[in-house]
């Protein structure tokens, strides 16, 4: 099975997939005793590289678009690869995240390559339950000042992050994930209500 996580940043992914992978490791037959792979995208040799190339001002736009999309090309072979095993493969990011990155700098920039046109999910799995980690925006902001004390890199400014986030939202809806608002519950609910559909699907209920 393939579960997707999504969400803008500071919105708790890494919290909540660490408490999730703690639960489904410390309670081995309620998920089937199926081995837990945690994939967060880019993975492999692209993640190492992905800084960089968002860093490079002399790559274009449409060319580090089609990096990104060779990783999500590249974590689909992975996920295929650990299905095929058996895992419960937890993702973390995926393609709708490559949409919304980039149709967000579409907004930002003059010279827009228009992003949208070229996305295709053609050839990328579809996950059997999606869920996307929200907050309102005032939350969010809150969050991201505390994260970064300090901004580092462009993307890390509030107007992007802002925008990005509803670009996200807005992909998530259309793709029919569940929406949880992890400003209105505790971690370990968060953890509870993914556990559970993840459980339901499996059929170990």
């Amino acid at each position: 099975m393939f579960v997707l996580i999504e969400g803008a940043d500071a919105s708790g992914k890494t919290t909540t997939i660490q408490s999730l992978s703690d639960h489904v490791s410390a309670n081995p037959e309620e998920f089937a005793n199926k081995k837990l792979m945690h994939i967060k995208s880019p993975s492999g040799v692209f993640g190492p590289l992905a800084r960089d190339i968002n860093l490079n001002e002399d790559i274009d736009p449409l060319t580090k678009f089609y990096f990104f999309r060779a990783a999500i090309q590249h974590d689909t072979f992975n996920i295929k690869q650990a299905l095929n095993s058996g895992c419960l493969v937890i993702g973390e990011r995926y393609i709708y995240t490559t949409e919304a990155y980039h149709c967000t700098l579409d907004d930002l920039q003059p010279d827009s390559q228009n992003m949208s046109h070229h996305v295709n999910k053609d050839q990328t799995l579809k996950p059997d339950l999606m869920f996307m980690l929200d907050m309102p925006e005032e939350t969010q902001i809150e969050r991201l000042k505390r994260k970064w004390e300090e901004q580092t890199v462009w993307w890390e400014g509030l107007e992007f992050q802002q925008k990005f986030a509803r670009k996200l939202r807005s992909i998530c809806e259309n793709e029919k994930m569940t929406v949880i608002c992890t400003s209105k519950h505790a971690p370990d609910k968060v953890v509870n209500i993914i556990a559970q559909a993840i459980k339901s699907k499996l059929g170990r209920q």
